[in-house]
């Protein structure tokens, strides 16, 4: 009987897994000296831009991860620059700390997301930029890239190279719009799409997707080099590996779940500002109480002599016999 209790607790458990969509990894190559990342659990797409909030120095809401450890509170990153990608199931497998990842997201949501949290809390300047590649201009050079399998003249393989040569000249040309300059500090979201129609096209296992991975992974590592040399190393890279065939069904089947199933004796939870409002009208009641209480004492127990505001202003009578 209880070996039979096991299997079904393992097999739930797979399915459990399975239902969460363990189809992606985020990994981080590079990440500044007040941030550590360690061994954790999968991450989940919509947790991302309040980690990434959390690590430009912004108060975001707690989420169940405990992967990333900021070590100081004073030193943040002057930008996070994140490359989401398109993998079609391909695994990219970079250097760095990876996770699994949940997609219960997409990138742009999670940039949407990531800006208006920052756009309501910062003081200082910020830049926002979304960028997708294959959007681009000049998608048309291929110098520096000499395939043996894929063909620059036949497609999808002719996209996929020409949006590869532009990733590291796009984060190059972000220090010219930067807020660097100023004070500020940099968000900038990059989308390679390209590598999901090689892999329909020729399979995951095949020679030319292979090939596309080993060349994209090179230019992944040319990203980050180049990102560490703009911002003098203080910069957070992550790159996102989505598997690319989903849509946010997922997450708005959730919503309407939610919505649908809404109990009409539950109050709405509280804002985030509750906890400073509750405290500044908490101890302003109290402080005004006691001055109150202080107040009525002091005149309760004042001496009515001639010489106090009291006999001044009540006994007027008094003075006039005098």
């Amino acid at each position: 009987m209880s070996c039979q209790v096991i299997r079904y607790t393992a097999l739930l458990s797979l399915l459990f897994i399975a239902g969460e969509a363990l189809d992606g990894e985020a990994n981080i190559p590079y990440f500044p000296r007040n941030l550590r990342f360690g061994p954790a659990s999968p991450l989940k797409a919509t947790y991302i831009d309040n980690l990434l909030g959390a690590a430009l120095g912004y108060t975001v809401k707690q989420v169940p991860w405990n992967g990333m450890t900021i070590t100081t509170p004073f030193d943040h990153p002057s930008a996070v620059v994140v490359l989401g990608i398109e993998s079609g199931g391909a695994f990219i497998q970079q250097q760095g700390t990876t996770y699994s990842l949940i997609e219960d997201s997409t990138l742009d949501h999670v940039y949407q997301d990531l800006t208006n949290n920052v756009a309501a809390r910062t003081e200082r300047p910020t830049y926002f930029k979304y960028i997708s590649v294959e959007s681009s201009e000049d998608l048309t050079n291929l110098s520096g890239f000499h395939p043996k399998h894929l063909n620059a003249s036949v497609e999808p393989d002719a996209t996929f190279l020409k949006e590869l040569s532009r990733l590291h000249q796009l984060v190059k040309d972000v220090i010219q719009v930067s807020s660097l300059s100023q004070g500020g500090q940099d968000i900038v979201f990059l989308e390679f799409k390209s590598l999901a129609p090689v892999v329909k096209e020729y399979g995951v296992d095949s020679t030319k997707v292979q090939e596309a991975t080993n060349l994209l992974r090179e230019q992944l590592a040319l990203v980050t080099e180049t990102a560490r040399e703009v911002y003098s190393d203080n910069v957070l890279v992550l790159v996102v590996t989505m598997k690319g065939d989903k849509t946010l069904r997922y997450r708005r089947a959730l919503l309407a779940e939610d919505e649908g199933n809404v109990d009409p004796n539950v109050s709405t939870g509280n804002s985030e500002d509750f906890p400073a409002i509750f405290n500044i009208i908490l101890w302003t009641f109290l402080l005004l109480t006691i001055a109150l209480i202080a107040i009525s004492c002091s005149m309760a127990y004042m001496d009515p002599g001639r010489d106090s505001i009291i006999y001044r202003m009540t006994n007027p009578r008094m003075k006039k016999d005098q």
